[in-house]
This record gives structure tokens, C-alpha cells and sequence, in this order.
């Protein structure tokens, strides 16, 4: 009976056709998910019928490019009815595999739209487009630009001043500055901006990278140097010749011979230069647990820096005055060749530091 009844709307679609009295009308809707899409990839069509007034049977059949095109799911001739007086919109969904490049038309022809009450609707059509691209033509689709339109910072004044083919770019500001903001725009907005905004600084050189990275992938640094002024520097006068030192690493450029190295003090990394004398490293140690003890002097040995004459090291004038008390506090006990007084006083052999120092120490004893 069902089957009768669907012939018997299609012959309403034929017959009814001939005669147009009183249309009312209907849109038939194709649309898609994408309209540019990659070859292997799918797309899902929608075909829609609607009308302001219920809908009685409809037929079509969708028109595409099939060797651009491949109907995976779904049938193409569509022949149906509706069930009930309250049915005003039918929809109809399709998946197509991308089969080579080029643009294919989504559309549908040889339709016929009837209402409810067996009368012939006006029907309009709203057909759809895809394009299928390969892969490399959709990276050569991509935006290459990764160029900024403007740069700013909100202390200082940019040196050069901004030019986008410029990448490089030195700001001073006061000591005291802990922060500075960051501003960029961008000259496609298709593209992706990172490193801006509120930067901290410290005393110093600071190295601010601002990426750019354009639709395609391509990346392009800019650069902003702040430097962050420091206190007045430490001057000190080594051969009648006035050296400034500086308190932060990255200031100036290093002489090419310097080479620097880090020792941990207290878990922390402290920078030296390499070769730098052990009281300078001891004295740091020192200062770092807070006693009150002096072992280097960087004002000695035409400001090189020494540890002699400290408490701690080896001096002369201290030696004596012990040596002294030693030979008071002996002096009652018979003490000869053949009663020796003898000291135990290992030391590390292996280090021809340590074995100087030793017989340094064995002779003054004697």
C-alpha cells in the first residue's frame, strides 16, 4: 500500500507539472561543510528542501563533476513524500571523496517540488561550488608575510628607529626599571605574533625576541636589546690605568682572551673568571656564610688582588710570633738530638702545591 501510495505521488509530480495554477513555492538548498578542500580528503553535502507551507512529495536527482567528485554515501535520485500535513522542510545528507584537483558545481537538477495538498510549488535552487586543491598548492595558497607593521616599547626610544627589514633594535632605560611592554602589530593579520606584552628586565642587557610567524610557517625574529642602566660602576686603577667593572655579565664585550667560569657556592653558580686566584674564591665562601674573616684583598699586588698577610694564610710575622710562644712553652723540657719532639703533620703529597707549602712549613720549624 506504501509503495502504492508513493507511485501514485510521483504520477501528482508528473501530471501536476503540466498544469501551474495557484503555485505556492519552494527552495531546494545545497550547501557544503568546505568549499576548498585537499585531494583524499571528504566533504559532507546538505540538499535541503524547504517552503513556508507544508510539503507533499519532491524529486531530484544531484548534479556533480564525477571525475572531480566520488558519491561515497547517499543516492543521488531522490523520490520521497511526506508522511504528515506538518512537514515543511526535508533534508538530505551526502559524503564525497576528493578525487584530483579543480572546482566542481553541487546542484541538482530534473526536480519537482508538490505540496501537501497536491498543488505545484515554484521551485528555486541554491547550488554550491568546491574546489579540490593538491597539497602543495595549498602551502603555495599560505601567506608568506611575516613582517610587522609596528614596534614599541614603552620606556626608552628604539635604535634604530622601526623599520620592518630591520631586526635588530637597542633601548636604554634608568637603573631601576624592572619591567617594560612590549607592543607589535602585525601587517597580515593572517599571521601569529608572540613575545610582546609586560617583559621583566633586570640590571643589565636584556634580550627580547619578538616572532613573527607567517600562515605558511615561516618564522621571523625581531630583537630589542634593553639595556637597563647599572649604579655607578666600580673603578679600579691597575698601572696608572682607570678600569670600570661591571656588575652584570653581557655589558660590555669581553676581552677575547677572557674565559669564564662558574664554582658553587652554598648550592648557588657564582661567575668567575677563569684562573682567578683561590683567596678571591675562599673570600667569596667567606663573605657568602657571613664571618667576619678577611683572607683577599683585590686592591693588592697593583690591583690583582693578594691574600698575603691574612689571618688564614701563611705570614711571616705570625709564624714567628708562634714559634716563639712554642719555644717559651718548651724551653724547661730537655729537649736534644736524641729527645726530639716529634709532629705528626700529614699532607697531600700528590698536589705539588700542597708538598711546597708543607716543606715551606717543615723549614720554618726547623
Amino acid at each position: 500500500m506504501k509503495f502504492l501510495k508513493r507511485i501514485v505521488f510521483v504520477l501528482f509530480l508528473f501530471v501536476l507539472g503540466l498544469f501551474k495554477v495557484n503555485a505556492s513555492s519552494a527552495l531546494i538548498n545545497v550547501s557544503t561543510n568546505k568549499t576548498s578542500v585537499v585531494v583524499g580528503n571528504s566533504i559532507t553535502v546538505t540538499v535541503k528542501i524547504s517552503s513556508t507551507e507544508a510539503i507533499g512529495a519532491w524529486e531530484y536527482d544531484l548534479s556533480y563533476d564525477n571525475s572531480i567528485l566520488k558519491l561515497t554515501s547517499g543516492t543521488a535520485h531522490v523520490v520521497d513524500y511526506a508522511t504528515s500535513s506538518s512537514i515543511k522542510t526535508k533534508s538530505y545528507t551526502y559524503t564525497f571523496k576528493c578525487l584530483k584537483s579543480g572546482t566542481s558545481n553541487i546542484s541538482v537538477s530534473n526536480y519537482n517540488v508538490i505540496s501537501f495538498n497536491e498543488n505545484p510549488m515554484e521551485t528555486q535552487i541554491s547550488k554550491t561550488r568546491v574546489k579540490v586543491i593538491t597539497n602543495e598548492q595549498l602551502q603555495q595558497s599560505y601567506s608568506k608575510n611575516n613582517y610587522l607593521k609596528t614596534l614599541t616599547i614603552d620606556k626608552g626610544t628604539l635604535s634604530p628607529i622601526f623599520n620592518k627589514d630591520t631586526l635588530e633594535y637597542n633601548v636604554e632605560v634608568e637603573n631601576g626599571v624592572t619591567s617594560v611592554v612590549i607592543g607589535a602589530t602585525l601587517e597580515d593579520k593572517k599571521a601569529k605574533l608572540s613575545g610582546i606584552g609586560t617583559i621583566n628586565v633586570t640590571e643589565g642587557v636584556n634580550k627580547i625576541e619578538v616572532k613573527v610567524t607567517a600562515e605558511n610557517g615561516n618564522v621571523r625574529s625581531y630583537i630589542i636589546n634593553v639595556m637597563v642602566k647599572e649604579l655607578a660602576p666600580i673603578v679600579v686603577k691597575i698601572d696608572d690605568k682607570e678600569y670600570s667593572v661591571i656588575r652584570k655579565e653581557g655589558v660590555l664585550d669581553p676581552p677575547s682572551n677572557y674565559v669564564k667560569t662558574t664554582t658553587l657556592i652554598n648550592g648557588e653558580e657564582v661567575l668567575f673568571k677563569k684562573g682567578t686566584y683561590y683567596g678571591e674564591i675562599i673570600q667569596a665562601q667567606i663573605d657568602k656564610d657571613g664571618y667576619q674573616i678577611k683572607v683577599w684583598d683585590e686592591n693588592m699586588n697593583d690591583g690583582l688582588g693578594s691574600s698575603d698577610g691574612f689571618d688564614g694564610w701563611y705570614n711571616v710575622e705570625n709564624a714567628k710570633s708562634h714559634l716563639d710562644k712554642a719555644i717559651e712553652e718548651l724551653k724547661d723540657l730537655n729537649i736534644s738530638k736524641t729527645n726530639p719532639i716529634k709532629i705528626d703533620y700529614p699532607y697531600f703529597s700528590n698536589s705539588s702545591v700542597y708538598t711546597n707549602v708543607d716543606n715551606a712549613y717543615k723549614k720554618s720549624i726547623e
